[in-house]
Order: C-alpha cells, then sequence, then structure tokens
C-alpha cells in the first residue's frame, strides 16, 4: 500500500512524518534496517529505500520509526550515552541547571511527549523506569507538568563516590577476616565455602580495571554513560576497589563472581542521577531473566524518587541492588540511593565493631559492614592495592556475600536473599550504632538465622540525687537479643577514695524489667557514677553509658558547677554549670552572692530572675577583693554554694 507525503516538520532533531515519529540518524541510507513501533504495541524490523520510509511513516497505524543499528559501550555517538555528560562547574549534590527527569506512567507515552520538546532528549529510559532526561525551558516544564501521563518530574543533579580519605598504609584486608566469624578478636583468616560461581555482579560506578590480576579474566562487557573515549576503564580507582571487595582473587568476598563494568561516575568520581539511571536502565533490560545477580552502588546524592524507582525497577527484575549508605554522619533517609526501599542499605563499622564516624544512619540502614582502612585492587598497574575507607568500601562486602548466597540459592528473589542476610547478620554488637538504625554485622560463613545473645545495651540513663538516694531512668535496648528482658542490673561506683578505677557494687534490688529504679543507702555530698545492663536468657548484656547523680539532702539543689570569673573594667564576667542535683524540684533562678571580707559575711547580687548560667556584676569599687559564689534556687529555697 502507498501512502501520500502529507507534511513533515522537524522538531528538536526529531522528524515527524504525518504523525508517526521518525528519529533521524547522521546519514539517512537510501536502504537500511528500521525499527518500527504500530499504535497497537507491536514491533517490526523491515529493510526501507527512502520513499518506503516515507510511505511507512505516514501509515496512522505507526507511532514511530527508528534506524536499526548496534550500540556498544564505546559508541560515543549513541544519544542515550552521549547526552548525559556532567557540566565542570556543578558540585555534587547539586542541581544541573535546566536538567530535569521526567518519568512517565508508560513507556508509550514517552515517545509523543518528547517529539514536542523544544531542545530535545539527552536520554530515554525504559527498562529503569519510563521517561526521559532532557533541557526542558520554562514552556516545556510546564507543558509536561500538564501532561496527564507524566507521574513526577524532578532536577537531574550531581551525584559522586562514596569515599573517605583513602590512606597510603596497604594493611591486611581485615574485613574479610571479620565478616566470617561473629565476635571478636580477629583471627587472621578469612573462610569460606562458596565463590560466587555463575552470579553475575553490576559495579555501578567509575568502571572497572578489567586488566587488573584480581580480576582473573572475570570482568565482561559493560555499560558507560560517560563520554569521554574510556569506556567502562577506571580513570579514577573507586570501582576498581569496590569490584575488588565484592570480587578480587584474594581481597574480594566472592573469589568467582563475575564482573560487569557499569560506569555511571567520570574520572573525577562524579556523575549525574540521569547518567545512573542510564546504567540501571542498561542493568535490567541487559540482565537475563533467571540469572542470579547482585549489584552495588557506592554513590550517592540527594534524595531522588526517580533514581529510587529505578532501583525499585531492578529489583522486580531480579536484581539485588546493594547500596552505600552515605557518609554525611546524617539519616541515611535523605539521601539516594541510600533510602531506596528495596536496596539492601549498608553502613560502615571499624576495627572495634563500632559504626564509623562518617558513616550515615536511621531506619533506612539496613545492616553493617567493614568501612574503614579497606584493602582491595588499585589502577596504577595491574597487580596494584590501595586503601580506603567509606561506606562505599562497606557496601561491597555485602555485595559479595549476596553473591555467596545466590551460587547457593540461585532462584531466590532478591526479598528472600535480603531476609537471608539480614537475618544471619550478628546482631546488637555494633557501638553508637545511630538513632533508629538496625543494629546488624553482616557475616559471610551462615545464612541460617543468628542464634539469640544477651540483649543490648540500655540507652538514655538519667540520675537525680534526692536525700542518701538516687532515681535513675533509661530506655530499654533497642535489641532484646532474640530473647525477652527479664531482669536490669543496676551498679554504682565512686571515686571518693581517690582511685581512678571504678569499683562497681551491684544494688540489690530484686527482680524487675522497669526501666527506673532508686538507688538507696548513698552518701549525700559524694559523687556516684551510675550504670545499667539488662538480662534475658541467654546472659547479661553489655552496660549503657554512665550517669553521674550526687545524693543532697530532701528539697536542697546540688551545688553549680565549675564556677569561672573573668575580671573586667569595674566588673566581673561570671559562668557556671548547672547542678548535678536539683534536689527533685525545678530549678527557678541563681543566686550570686559575694563577700569582700574572705568569706565570713557574703551579700546576695541584686539580679532579675533567671535561669541563665552566666552572669555580668558590676563592681561598685574599684582596687577591692572580692569572693564570689553561686546557688541554685528551687521552690525548697537555696540550694548548695558553688566553689568559689
Amino acid at each position: 500500500m502507498r501512502f501520500s507525503f502529507l507534511s513533515r516538520t522537524v522538531v528538536a532533531g526529531t522528524l515527524v512524518l504525518s504523525g508517526a515519529v521518525v528519529l533521524p540518524t547522521s546519514a539517512m541510507a537510501a536502504t537500511a534496517d528500521y525499527v518500527i513501533v504500530n499504535r497497537d504495541g507491536t514491533v517490526e524490523v523491515e529493510s526501507l529505500t527512502a520513499s518506503e520510509l516515507n510511505d511507512v511513516a505516514s501509515d496512522p497505524d505507526v507511532r514511530l520509526v527508528s534506524r536499526d543499528r548496534e550500540i556498544s559501550v564505546s559508541d560515543e555517538s549513541d544519544a542515550v550515552v552521549a547526552g548525559l555528560t556532567v557540566p565542570t562547574d556543578v558540585a555534587a549534590g547539586e542541581v544541573i541547571p535546566g536538567r530535569y527527569i521526567v518519568r512517565f506512567a508508560s513507556n508509550s507515552a514517552v515517545g509523543i511527549a518528547a517529539s514536542t520538546l523544544s531542545v530535545g532528549v539527552r536520554a530515554t529510559f525504559s527498562s529503569a523506569i519510563d521517561g526521559f532526561v532532557a533541557d526542558l525551558s520554562d514552556d516545556d516544564l510546564a507543558s509536561l507538568r500538564d501532561n496527564p501521563n507524566v507521574i513526577g518530574i524532578e532536577p537531574d543533579t550531581v551525584v559522586a563516590v562514596n569515599t573517605d580519605v583513602a590512606s597510603p598504609q596497604l594493611n591486611a584486608t581485615w574485613g574479610l577476616d571479620r565478616i566470617d566469624q561473629r565476635g571478636l578478636p580477629l583471627n587472621a583468616q578469612y573462610n569460606f565455602t562458596a565463590t560466587g560461581s555463575g552470579v553475575t555482579s553490576y559495579i555501578v560506578d567509575t568502571g572497572v580495571l578489567a586488566t587488573h590480576t584480581q580480576f582473573e579474566n572475570r570482568v565482561t562487557n559493560g555499560f558507560t554513560a560517560i563520554v569521554d573515549g574510556k569506556g567502562t576503564t577506571d580513570c579514577h580507582g573507586h570501582g576498581t576497589h569496590v569490584a575488588g571487595t565484592v570480587g578480587g582473587s584474594t581481597h574480594g568476598v566472592a573469589k568467582d563472581v563475575s564482573i560487569v563494568p557499569v560506569r555511571v561516575l567520570s574520572c573525577s568520581g562524579s556523575g549525574s542521577t540521569s547518567g545512573v539511571i542510564a546504567g540501571i536502565d542498561w542493568m535490567v533490560g541487559h540482565h537475563a531473566a533467571g540469572v542470579p545477580a547482585v549489584a552495588n552502588l557506592s554513590i550517592g546524592g540527594g534524595f531522588s524518587p526517580s533514581l529510587n524507582s529505578a532501583i525499585d525497577r531492578a529489583v522486580a527484575d531480579g536484581i539485588s541492588m546493594v547500596v552505600a549508605a552515605g557518609n554525611s554522619n546524617a539519616d541515611a533517609c535523605s539521601y539516594s540511593p541510600s533510602s531506596a526501599p528495596s536496596a539492601i542499605t549498608v553502613a560502615a563499622s571499624n576495627l572495634m565493631d563500632a559504626r564509623s564516624s562518617f558513616s550515615n544512619w536511621g531506619r533506612c540502614v539496613d545492616l553493617f559492614a567493614p568501612g574503614q582502612s579497606i584493602t582491595s585492587a588499585g589502577i596504577s598497574s595491574p597487580t596494584a592495592l590501595a586503601s580506603m575507607s567509606g561506606t562505599s568500601m562497606a557496601a561491597p562486602h555485602v555485595a559479595g556475600v549476596v553473591a555467596l548466597y545466590l551460587q547457593q540459592n540461585r532462584t531466590a528473589a532478591p526479598a528472600a536473599v535480603s531476609n537471608a542476610i539480614n537475618n544471619a547478620a550478628t546482631r546488637g554488637i555494633i557501638s553508637n550504632a545511630g538513632a533508629g538504625t538496625a543494629n546488624r554485622l553482616v557475616l559471610s560463613t551462615s545464612f541460617e538465622p543468628a542464634p539469640n545473645s544477651a540483649p543490648a545495651a540500655p540507652s538514655s540513663l538519667t540520675g537525680i540525687g534526692y536525700n542518701q538516694s538516687a532515681r535513675l531512668s533509661w530506655v530499654a535496648p533497642s535489641f532484646n537479643g532474640g530473647e525477652a528482658v527479664t531482669d536490669y542490673v543496676v551498679e554504682y561506683a565512686t571515686t571518693s577514695a581517690g582511685s581512678n578505677a571504678l569499683v562497681w557494687t551491684t544494688f540489690a534490688d530484686g527482680v524487675s524489667v522497669s526501666t527506673t529504679a532508686t538507688v538507696t543507702g548513698l552518701t549525700n555530698g559524694t559523687q556516684y557514677q551510675f550504670r545499667v545492663s539488662a538480662v534475658n536468657a541467654v546472659g547479661r548484656g553489655a552496660a549503657s553509658s554512665i550517669a553521674t547523680v550526687t545524693p543532697v539532702y530532701a528539697g536542697v539543689a546540688g551545688a553549680p558547677r565549675a564556677l569561672t570569673a573573668v575580671a573586667g573594667r569595674m566588673k566581673l564576667t561570671l559562668s557556671w554549670q548547672s547542678p548535678l542535683s536539683n534536689g527533685g524540684f525545678t530549678i527557678t533562678d541563681y543566686a550570686i552572692e559575694t563577700s569582700t571580707d574572705s568569706g565570713t559575711t557574703w551579700t546576695r547580687f541584686a539580679d532579675s530572675v533567671t535561669t541563665s548560667t552566666s552572669a555580668t556584676l558590676t563592681v561598685p569599687t574599684g582596687g577591692v577583693t572580692y569572693q564570689v559564689r553561686v546557688r541554685a534556687v528551687n521552690s525548697f529555697g537555696l540550694g548548695e554554694a558553688s566553689n568559689i
């Protein structure tokens, strides 16, 4: 059937023939293969002459016609790759001016909307999300916001590697030693019964140095969103280091895993959110059904619904997504991809089983893994090693463990993988895990649920001193060890004897699960240290942080502490700390008293009523020595005097 040529218009480099969108190539060949997308959703590939192309494009049943071609990871002319360059003057976490990620309810609406833009689309997505990234004018933006098929628009932002300061010391890989055992001390061994054989590991990062001896020819063809002629080769070092921890022959967790580089970050370690989505889009599109796979994303940027949706799509495709929590010492839920609910989000721990000071925390974190001074593959030579710190180094430990699990459970869905890894992790062992953070450390040698343990330490211990007693309160442990808490042990100690070593005495309060206690039989005026630990069927857990309390006579506030005075011209500037005990009543004021006769008589300074712990006194007479003290005031009256 022949159709007459009706009209054509060129819109932002896209040829529109009578309603069908024709995506142009650098040269329209006399005869070439074309992909024809019909409006009923069917797709055909036909060899067409230029005249036949016009006829097909004029067919009202045809929605889109595009030249069929091969695409390689180093094909710089491909629009999906070439359009995702990042401006050099935009820092990590900042918005790329004028560039937006647009998500649609279905892929069928993407091409139609793209054809109406005044500037043009930089990249289209169909596997991770249905949408595109484009430079949009204000009119384009307004039009898309009114489009009923659009479900989300967000600015494209710059993302960067999640790495802390790299150390020059090439110390042993203690991380492998730590994840194969539940407790310290380390035994200088990494034991394993699986190697990740038959599992695909996508490294979404700065690329991978495929010739490194750690990888033993296990690096396969991948994808790059960076246009610099380097393909998937790593010119930064971060991605190679991460890949070495996932699957290096000596420094890796899963020593036989297949490694696929997905390069979304440049030689400077930065890229765009859309570039990461492009990498995931390619990954989902090329992941063969039924092939066990894990992806590691040791990257981070601002919160992005589009990136989180891409993560969810990859998980739905059967790829377990492991992401770094981030290095801002902040709530991981504020960033992407660490906030993606379907991902396994990993925080960093140190040699002492404490949360690394830089590591993000919060309810979006699933578990911890070693992340400080981790030795892995470098890029200065095929045998180079490097030591780095960051949640970027923690995540690949978990990605490697996922590969071990998938080798033995090849049909496991990502949700089952996540449950197995989290349930097998060692619980309650990380100190200072962070508010709301799951206290779990990854384990590589068993995927059986972790055995019950003693409870974690109670938190937020506070105390108030009373007459020969102290009233304590605390918060129950965040993790009970898998067994109900049956008692709390309250201990106290004093340094009044002059020794720096605390000798702890257990207060005999019977068995109780109450999170309050009143310790009696104390000496007024003596400073006591208190701590509390929880007990369950397994045993007694770690002690809480210490609370300091000084018992006082009933109703009398304790002495203000650390009084200092700075003399000025006819004035004294005072500061102090509140007393350890308020006597059981709220402190309502501080009384400042002065003496000019070596403390024989004291005069109260006339100032306003205030609970401020600083004051300035006007000195009426120069050349006179003043002594000053401060006393807290409550409803019972004047409290004990501070130091002079």
